[in-house]
């Protein structure tokens, strides 16, 4: 990903509809520059991890019980929201972006509707 100062940046594809938002808010405004264009695509690769992983615990529950034995485990899914929005909070500091979390804040709430995100295309 190499970007020029000041041009414009499209997201990545891979990103869903909430990351391409925040994207678009953010560069160049706040983020430029490869390396920290890198990691706010990693970042947002994260948030958006941590959303389709707390979906499924919204779908399946927390705790899951197999179906040989009944034996209660936690649902794999809430490692992985964890695990995400640590990265995903880690890489926002990093980018000292933690100084914008309320503008970010408000643009999510805009775009989610009832649920985690109002992006379902995943």
């Amino acid at each position: 990903m190499v970007a020029k100062l000041g041009a414009k940046v499209e997201p990545p594809k891979r990103l869903s509809a909430t990351s391409k938002a925040l994207w678009r808010e953010l560069v160049p405004a706040r983020v430029s520059g490869s390396p920290r264009l890198t990691m706010l695509c990693q970042a947002l690769v994260a948030l958006d991890r941590a959303t389709r992983a707390g979906r499924r615990i919204d779908r399946e529950g927390m705790v899951m019980e197999t179906k040989r034995s009944g034996v209660a485990h936690a649902n794999p899914a809430v490692k992985i929201e964890h695990d995400a929005q640590q990265l995903f909070h880690r890489m926002w500091k990093d980018l000292g972006l933690d100084a914008v979390v309320d503008e970010v804040e408000e643009s999510l709430d805009l775009l989610n509707a009832g649920g985690r995100h109002a992006d379902r295309s995943e």
